[in-house]
């Protein structure tokens, strides 16, 4: 049997607790589930993309799948008919913090990918 000093047990205690807490987790979350569409409600913002990981404190956005809604219109439209006012579709992911996260509804219809 070997034995490890303490600062060796901390050491390896500290890198596998900062590892585990920097990836993020693909499991499903009570709301929201990896490989769905949202339009997210955001304090200041709203945006449209696909989920492509959840960790505790955020969501990731698929890259080519985000889309900034400056307006989104009559807000019943753009729920159930996907029809939308002021949209800039980006390529890149984003990330979502849940603290600033109001509300979200799932996003039924294709994604906008031009801009209007």
């Amino acid at each position: 049997m070997f034995s490890l000093s303490e600062e060796t047990k901390n050491n390896l205690i500290t890198s596998i607790l900062q590892d585990t807490l920097s990836k993020p987790s693909n499991k499903t979350h009570p709301y929201f589930v990896v490989g769905k569409s949202y339009f997210f409600r955001n304090i200041t913002f709203h945006l449209i993309g696909t989920i492509a990981a959840i960790d505790e404190n955020g969501i990731t956005l698929q890259a080519g799948t985000v889309s900034y809604v400056a307006n989104s219109g009559r807000f019943m439209q753009s729920i159930d008919d996907g029809i939308l006012n002021e949209v800039e579709p980006v390529k890149t992911s984003a990330y979502i913090n849940l603290n600033a996260l109001v509300d979200a509804f799932e996003w039924c219809h294709p994604l906008p990918r031009k801009q209007q």
